[in-house]
């Protein structure tokens, strides 16, 4: 099943990592989904680069709770394609925006 943005929690209730919610594009079908897979802001089309602002080295995962791709040193430099408040798509993984900066800003 596709997880459209119209896929939303519907009353906040967690039972084993899972999230009750409510797609209002299927006829106000409900269910559980992994809460791992929900983010709750639209990523941004950005194209920049950015440098890594953390004190060690960062996790770059293959997906939001997923393996570890690759470590990434503190300075180094990474592109990213969408930015959201929580993880970004970058050319090495999803990370956490909390540790880039992108630059020109």
């Amino acid at each position: 099943m596709k997880i459209t943005p119209q896929v939303i929690p519907q009353d906040r209730k967690k039972k084993n990592g899972f999230l009750h919610i409510i797609d209002t594009g299927l006829e106000s079908c409900d269910g559980w989904i992994y809460a791992g897979y929900v983010v709750y802001d639209k990523p941004e089309p950005v194209n920049q680069t950015a440098r890594i602002v953390s004190k060690g080295k960062l996790n770059a995962r293959k997906c939001v709770n997923g393996k570890v791709q690759r470590k990434l040193k503190p300075l180094a430099t990474v592109r990213v394609y969408y930015w959201s408040d929580e993880w970004c798509v970058t050319d090495c993984g999803y990370v956490q925006s909390r540790y880039l900066e992108l630059e020109g800003k």
